[in-house]
C-alpha cells in the first residue's frame, strides 16, 4: 500500500514527467510512501528519484508485439490497477485520467482520484500529434471528454484552466526550477556576436522548425552565435548558413550554464 500512486504513460524525457518527479520526490521529503506505475517497455526515469520513490513496471504484453499494441495492453492493465492498494491516485494524462478512475470503480472506492492537468492535451497531443487525421481527431475527442470525468482537478496554469473549461478549478504551478542551480552568473562576451539559445526537439508542438525558418528569414546571421540545447546529437539538425553549435545535456547544472552563455533565450 501506498498513499500516492502516479500512473503514468512511460518515463521519458519530457517537462511533464520532470514535473511529477519533483512533486514525487517532494512528497517522499514530506515522509509520504509515493510509487509511480509505468509500462515495462518505458519504467526507468531520465531523472533521479528519491530513495523512497518506487517503480512498478506494469506489463504489457509479449515484447514482439508492435508498440502501438503494447500501449493499449498497458492501458487496459492500467485501468485494473491503477487505484489499488493507493489512498491517492495522482492522474496526470488523459489516458491515465479514465483508467484511474476505472481503477477507482474496480478495485478500491476509498482511493481518491486527483488530475494535475499540465497542458491542453486535446491539442497539444490530440489536433497536433505525429499521427493520422482520424487518430488525431480521437484524441481530441477523448481528451476534451475526459474533462468531464468526475475527479478533482488542479491545473498547473489559469491559462490550462480557461483552455479545458474549468474556470473554478484550483491552480498550483510547478516546482520546476532550483534556484541553487538555475541562478544568474558571469559571462565572457563570445567575440562581439550575438549568442542566442534554443531547444531542440522533434515534434511540432516544440516549435523547433519555426525557429529554423526564423534564422533562415534574418538579413545578418554571420553576427550571430546559435546554441542548441537537446538531449542527443542526433535530435535536430543545427541551424545553416549561421555560426551553430549544438549542446548535449541532460543535467541541470549543464543546463544552467547553457542559459548563462545566451544573450537571448
Amino acid at each position: 500500500d501506498v498513499d500516492v500512486c502516479i500512473p503514468i504513460g512511460g518515463f521519458n524525457l519530457s517537462g511533464g514527467v520532470k514535473v511529477l518527479v519533483l512533486i514525487a520526490n517532494g512528497m517522499a521529503a514530506r515522509g509520504w510512501r509515493v510509487s509511480f506505475v509505468a509500462p515495462d517497455f518505458a519504467a526507468e526515469s531520465p531523472f533521479p528519484l528519491a530513495p523512497d520513490v518506487s517503480v512498478t513496471a506494469l506489463g504489457s504484453g509479449p515484447r514482439w508485439l508492435p508498440l502501438s499494441t503494447r500501449k493499449i495492453l498497458y492501458y487496459l492493465h492500467l485501468g485494473l490497477v491503477a487505484a489499488r492498494g493507493a489512498r491517492v491516485c495522482l492522474a496526470n494524462y488523459y489516458p491515465t485520467a479514465f483508467c484511474a478512475v476505472l481503477s477507482r470503480w474496480v478495485c478500491n472506492r476509498a482511493s481518491r482520484v486527483v488530475w494535475y492537468v499540465q497542458a491542453d492535451e486535446a491539442v497539444s497531443h490530440g489536433l497536433l500529434a505525429e499521427a493520422g487525421r482520424a487518430s488525431r481527431l480521437l484524441r481530441y475527442g477523448l481528451a476534451r471528454l475526459s474533462h468531464r470525468l468526475p475527479l478533482s482537478t488542479v491545473c498547473v496554469s489559469r491559462w490550462v484552466r480557461s483552455r479545458i473549461g474549468r474556470p473554478a478549478d484550483p491552480v498550483r504551478y510547478a516546482p520546476a526550477v532550483d534556484p541553487a542551480v538555475f541562478h544568474p552568473g558571469p559571462r565572457q562576451p563570445d567575440r562581439g556576436r550575438l549568442v542566442v539559445g534554443t531547444i531542440g526537439r522533434r515534434g511540432k508542438t516544440k516549435g523547433y522548425e519555426v525557429f529554423l525558418e526564423a534564422v533562415r528569414r534574418l538579413p545578418r546571421p554571420h553576427d550571430l552565435k546559435i546554441l542548441v540545447a537537446s538531449p542527443t546529437p542526433d535530435e535536430v539538425p543545427l541551424p545553416g548558413g549561421v555560426d551553430a553549435e549544438g549542446v548535449h545535456t541532460r543535467s541541470d547544472q549543464a543546463m544552467a550554464e547553457f542559459y548563462r552563455r545566451c544573450d537571448v533565450f
